[in-house]
């Protein structure tokens, strides 16, 4: 665990047994504190430490990624209604938030707290039910007051219908074989597998690169449905938070159905946010047509965008293209549910940002930026 101050510009590596004899021993110290930071830590940490913040009058940021700190942890800290605090900075990334309790939680810990600006939730195992029950209990001043929000699932899936498989076959050369672990079916690929013929069916290692995402095979309805939760999930979550200036979105499928739903759902525009993160494992995003409904997407969901990152994503030019399209016509493209109007407009959109990749959407930047003035 790290702790310190930064106007004071000092910091101190300690357990949480070394905090609490801190907080008992040395009060004033312990107000002095700007940031607390845990990796790691164990969920009778994070419990121990709840008690502690009160007497933290100067803390700025708390960082709790990569613990244990689940939902029975968020509902006992809610429970203790710790706050007001001028915590601004609050950080749970791959932790155990998983059920809508806990996500409920997590909310009432941050209506109790009082100040929460940055919240970082991402690479948890939360899913519809749990984003909702986020929006549904935080109260409307701890949504107002939040400007940046970074979540997302827990890893990056690459979900494969099973209509494109016979595609695949010509790409991946060698027999099929189907990876399973504990008796479910994980991923897809070809060639021989080491260790055949192992009684538990579990492929090495070896069998998917580094740094390679797992291919999972699902139904056309399965992976529709993935799609068509990211985007309920998003529109509920947005909904309620209307003073958000960033939002970065991890590992969340959001293609067509996605774009769709979050256009259709999403009450009211987010008249402050102006940057937008579809980053690492955000997946869909390749056709043409996802593209258009981006386009549409965006303008209903923040007019005044100005940076749109797409790093990370598997946006591809024809997406960009798309959005060109879009932007373009003189009159609405023939989308799902869209009634015949004016061309989207993102008046203020200055930045795309595809990361390394940039070099390979050559110059589809310039006619999507001209086509808006």
């Amino acid at each position: 665990m790290r702790a310190g101050s930064t106007s004071e510009r000092f910091l101190c590596t300690l357990d949480t047994g070394s905090l609490m004899v801190l907080a008992h021993d040395a009060h004033e110290a312990l107000s002095r504190l700007s940031f607390i930071e845990i990796v790691g830590a164990r969920g009778s940490d994070s419990l121990s430490l709840a008690p502690l913040l009160s007497s933290a009058s100067s803390l700025q940021l708390l960082d709790l990624s990569y613990s244990d700190f689940g939902d029975v942890e968020a509902q006992l800290w809610a429970a203790a209604k710790v706050g007001p605090l001028p915590l601004q900075c609050l950080g749970f990334r791959h932790c155990r938030l998983r059920a809508p309790a806990g996500a409920a939680a997590l909310a009432r810990i941050l209506n109790n707290l009082g100040h929460v600006k940055h919240l970082r939730v991402q690479a948890n195992r939360w899913r519809v039910e749990s984003h909702r029950a986020f929006a549904d209990h935080l109260a409307p001043c701890a949504a107002q007051g939040l400007r940046t929000l970074e979540a997302g699932y827990s890893t990056s899936i690459m979900q494969v219908p099973l209509t494109v498989m016979a595609a695949m076959q010509e790409d991946m050369p060698g027999p099929l074989r189907l990876m399973v672990s504990r008796g479910r079916p994980v991923a897809v690929a070809r060639g021989p597998s080491p260790g055949a013929g192992a009684a538990d069916g579990v492929t090495g290692p070896a069998d998917v690169p580094p740094g390679a995402r797992p291919l999972v095979l699902c139904s056309d309805r399965l992976n529709f449905l993935s799609h068509f939760g990211a985007g309920l999930w998003t529109a509920a979550v947005l909904t309620r938070l209307a003073g958000l200036q960033e939002l970065r979105l991890e590992n969340l499928p959001m293609g067509v159905v996605a774009l769709q739903v979050l256009r259709r759902r999403l009450r009211t525009p987010l008249e402050h946010l102006f940057k937008l993160t579809l980053g690492k494992g955000c997946t869909g995003l390749k056709e043409q047509q996802a593209g258009q409904e981006l386009a549409f997407a965006l303008a209903k969901l923040s007019p005044l965008l100005k940076c749109l990152n797409l790093a990370g994503s598997d946006a591809t030019p024809v997406m960009l293209l798309g959005m060109v399209e879009a932007f373009s016509a003189p009159s609405t493209p023939g989308l799902d549910g869209l009634q015949a109007g004016p061309p989207p407009r993102l008046l203020q959109l200055t930045w795309i940002d595809v990361g390394e990749d940039e070099g390979a959407f050559g110059n589809d930047f310039f006619p999507l930026l001209q086509a808006q003035r």
